[in-house]
């Protein structure tokens, strides 16, 4: 019990650090400050305490990610399904945080099948340019113009998780799931001065990736992983003044995330 709450203060501690981080400031608050204090002593005081150290079984963690968001929402004639008229292709790269659980179980010693759950949250925003080419829609020229901004605020994965026990305290594994992301899209006028419309939708993808965890201490363990998660859908702007939602057209919308994460967990 000892032990469980000290992890609980370190993910705390993670989360907190990883906040103001993400939010960009020049200092730690003064809440962070002393939680990352804290972290410091936990670091030290967690070596002296001894369990047995096993990966089957319940964990739960916290992570840091870098993540490159792909966003590209494409307006297409509704007979044909070809591109025709405005597009928006963006992309960049953010910080995010998230907590994950899970379960597994160890088969003949060295293959390991596990299931985590995962929430991300991340304040990833992004504001490009629309594109129209002339050869291919309404416009007489290249036209770039009407920006939206792309704002991924969270997601929330489950995957199933397949590895193999290289030593007893090194796991290598993959993974593949399901995701749902929460998306917000503000559109602007030609100039980009000012907001017209904003709208917000859920979408489902899938998640896949490759990982390891190592056990630092008994119960604890570092976990790195490299995930790709695609989604899909159709309509996400549909505003009367939208130049991507005209009477004969409908928008689709494609949304690639690579994240790079590094965290730790705890076993129970």
């Amino acid at each position: 019990m000892k032990l469980l709450i000290l992890v609980i203060a370190m993910l705390v501690s993670t989360i907190a650090i990883a906040d103001t981080y993400v939010k960009g400031w020049m200092t730690l608050s003064i809440p962070a400050q002393f939680m990352k204090k804290f972290l410091v002593i936990l670091l030290f005081a967690l070596p002296s305490i001894t369990f047995a150290n096993d990966f089957s079984g319940f964990y739960i963690g916290a992570n840091i990610s870098n993540d490159k968001n792909e966003f590209n929402l494409v307006s297409k004639t509704i007979s044909t399904g070809e591109p025709y008229g405005w597009r928006v292709d963006s992309d960049d790269t953010d910080l995010s945080f998230g907590l994950n659980t899970g379960f597994n179980k160890i088969i003949d010693s060295k293959i390991l099948l596990g299931i985590e759950v995962g929430y991300n949250h991340s304040d990833n925003n992004q504001k490009k340019d629309g594109i129209c080419h002339f050869n291919n829609g309404d416009c007489s020229v290249d036209t770039f113009s009407y920006p939206v901004k792309f704002t991924n605020e969270k997601d929330m994965t489950i995957a199933g998780r397949f590895g193999y026990l290289l030593t007893p305290k090194t796991l290598i594994y993959i993974s593949g799931g399901i995701a749902k992301a929460w998306m917000k899209a503000d559109y602007f006028n030609e100039t980009g001065t000012s907001i017209i419309d904003t709208e917000s939708k859920s979408f489902n993808g899938i998640r896949y990736g490759v990982g390891f965890e190592y056990f630092l201490w008994d119960h604890l363990s570092l976990q790195g992983s490299f995930a790709q998660t695609n989604f899909k859908a159709e309509d996400f702007l549909k505003n009367a003044d939208s130049n991507y939602e005209l009477s004969a057209d409908y928008n689709t919308i494609d949304i690639d995330t690579q994240s790079l994460s590094i965290g730790i967990n705890y076993h129970f």
